[in-house]
């Protein structure tokens, strides 16, 4: 797999975790500086208010900046209360909780250091949470590269790919979506149009896995697979940390993919903007991909004065293969996973 595709996929796996690390420790920090700003014990009191100023917060609600006067220690003192949504008038009593330490340094809640053991808790757990991702991923994608090498090496694994029927030169396909109502698919055609494999959704669920049925036109093969969808987006919203996968009959489409010997990788800079993949099988060349616009046959594009940028769901492909299974399954999962880099 190439530096690219490796720094792309870390990039993806480990977005969440990226977020997650400055801000754990932001929430660390903020902790700390509260124990400190409060080195002692917090004494009640009761202020009265002299001033209170309507504004309003970051959500544009009403609140409140407080203004008032209390004694702590024998003295009087002056300070605020900003943006409280609870409305005071001038005379009114307030809570006060001043450290005994430093009368000047006061809350409006006793519970001041509860609160910065609670954030330096919360930023611990997440920032372990963070770091265990990382190493994760980090590990995943050294066994996932260790397990590719090792495939190679294992002949006897590539014997089912070495015995396949193949055509002498690579062929040209379409894929196109199949936009049936509530139970959409795919249809897999040659450059005459002649239908040769569909993947038809049999059940559409809207919790639990959707069934599909792949009818392969050309061994008169059918089998039907449960596909249970889940699309994760990360809350910094960066391009590689979609996370979109699917269980592919209970199991992991990328693990499912690795353990059949298939590789995937990704150049994104070839036509832009479209995306085009490579699959190998044990090392071995499988299926040349490339997403397309709906306009999935050359000649139904140039007749067209505007393309459309390229879909997730429309695809040209390349193979040798005479049996499109594997070729589509692969094509499969990047569509349903709304992958731009592969694993």
């Amino acid at each position: 797999m190439s530096f690219e595709n490796k720094a792309h996929r870390f990039m993806r796996n480990t977005g969440s975790a990226r977020f997650l690390i400055p801000f754990a420790i932001v929430i660390i920090i903020m902790g700390v500086v509260m124990m400190t700003m409060f080195s002692g014990n917090m004494i009640e009191t009761t202020g009265t208010v002299t001033k209170v100023e309507e504004t309003y917060d970051n959500d544009n609600e009403l609140v409140y900046d407080v203004y008032f006067r209390y004694q702590a220690k024998g003295k009087s003192y002056d300070n605020w209360f900003p943006e409280l949504h609870e409305e005071y008038k001038t005379g009114d009593k307030i809570a006060v909780y001043y450290d005994d330490k430093n009368p000047e340094k006061i809350s409006n809640t006793k519970n001041t250091k509860l609160w910065a053991f609670g954030m330096i808790g919360v930023g611990g757990l997440m920032l372990a949470y963070a770091v265990y991702s990382l190493v994760h991923s980090t590990k995943k994608s050294a066994d996932l590269d260790r397990k590719a090498v090792e495939d190679m090496d294992n002949l006897d694994k590539q014997e089912e790919y070495q015995t396949r029927e193949r055509s002498d030169e690579e062929i040209e396909y379409y894929c196109r979506f199949d936009e049936v109502m509530l139970r959409p698919g795919y249809i897999v055609e040659d450059a005459d149009r002649n239908i040769l494999l569909e993947g038809k959704m049999l059940k559409n669920n809207l919790i639990g896995p959707r069934t599909f049925a792949f009818i392969n036109h050309t061994t008169g093969k059918t089998e039907e697979h449960e596909v249970g969808h889940t699309v994760t987006v990360t809350m910094n919203d960066e391009y590689f940390s979609r996370n979109a996968t699917f269980k592919f009959d209970g199991k992991d489409i990328w693990d499912y993919l690795h353990e059949l010997g298939i590789r995937i990788e990704t150049d994104l800079h070839s036509k832009f903007p479209k995306a085009v993949y490579t699959a190998t099988q044990y090392g071995n060349p499988l299926v040349r991909i490339e997403n397309s616009s709906v306009y999935v046959h050359e000649e139904d594009e140039a007749e067209k004065t505007i393309a459309l940028p390229a879909s997730q769901f429309y695809y040209r492909f390349w193979t040798k293969e005479k049996d499109l299974s594997l070729p589509f399954l692969v094509i499969f999962a990047l569509s349903e996973s709304d992958q731009r880099i592969a694993e």
